[in-house]
């Protein structure tokens, strides 16, 4: 039983039903369900920046005068990933793909799924611009939280925020998170994008997942050196690896990511300084976007 209610297992049971069932339901219901998977979209993404500043902003100033050399040691990190990974895309999209014979053909028409009706609401902030925000106010709070009343007072107001996010990410966000992927998978499945993956698509989509999986592999065996076992690390990851695989969104994905992630580290505080704020700046995007770019295709 506590295996069917797995959030991977589950996320699993929608990708696999999409592919295999899609096609034998009524375009009534593959509408409805995608409007459910907007509805949860909306508002996640409407949240979101609350759910970043929140996590940011109590991370930075629970570890108080340390923030900004553990902030400037991220980017240092994220410089260096990012660097490593062009590089490592580089060469395999240089010596791999253009031995690809890939010929796609584009349909010419697509009847193309839209839903019933979305919430009346705008999109939050962008991710780095409260990021920023963030660590402007953690930076001012915690140089003036012995002088002013008032920073206190913020302080706190900025804690019970994270619990009130905490809650709505673990009451509402988890258990609604399949029915995201089912609608959109769905959806992909009533617009042919599915069979034009599998069947034109199929050699840079498979080399895509090889090369970003080997290379996540290897950044796991790196770190688990004198750490953690490497499978364990893997397990407790593997809800955020399915889920950012089904949904294709480091933004949906980065609640789970959190989650995972504090599993996995000895200090919380950490992940949740540093996954919401790198949750748009994954190497494996730029291994997908430079081999995806290196590719030779055709268009009949």
């Amino acid at each position: 039983m506590s295996l069917i209610r797995s959030t991977p297992i589950q996320l699993l049971f929608c990708i696999v039903f999409a592919a295999f069932f899609g096609e034998t339901l009524p375009p009534s219901l593959v509408k409805g369900a995608y409007t459910l998977s907007m509805l949860f979209i909306d508002t996640v993404l409407f949240i979101l920046p609350l759910i970043i500043f929140s996590y940011l902003f109590n991370a930075l100033v629970a570890v108080d005068e340390k923030g900004p050399i553990l902030v400037f040691s991220m980017i240092i990190a994220i410089c260096i990933s990012n660097a490593l990974a062009l590089c490592f895309a580089y060469f395999v999209g240089s010596s791999i793909i253009p031995h690809l014979a890939i010929h796609v053909t584009l349909p010419e028409s697509i009847q193309a799924v839209t839903p019933y009706f979305r919430f009346p609401i705008k999109h939050g902030i962008r991710a780095d611009y409260v990021a920023l925000v963030a660590f402007a106010c953690a930076y001012l709070c915690v140089k003036t939280k012995h002088k002013f009343a008032a920073t206190k007072l913020f302080i706190d107001a900025a804690n019970r925020m994270q619990i009130w996010v905490s809650i709505f990410l673990k009451k509402a966000f988890l258990p609604l998170l399949p029915v995201y992927v089912l609608g959109f998978m769905l959806k992909m499945d009533a617009e042919d994008t599915l069979v034009f993956l599998y069947t034109q698509y199929l050699p840079v989509f498979a080399l895509n997942v090889g090369i970003s999986l080997v290379y996540v592999l290897i950044l796991y065996r790196l770190v688990s050196i004198g750490y953690k076992p490497m499978g364990s690390l893997i397990t407790n990851m593997m809800p955020a690896g399915i889920t950012g695989f089904s949904t294709m969104s480091g933004a949906v994905t980065m609640p789970v990511t959190l989650d995972c992630t504090e599993k996995n580290v000895n200090h919380p505080t950490l992940a949740r300084m540093v996954i919401p704020t790198t949750s748009n700046m994954h190497p494996t995007h730029l291994v997908n976007l430079l081999l995806t770019n290196r590719c030779y295709i055709q268009n009949k």
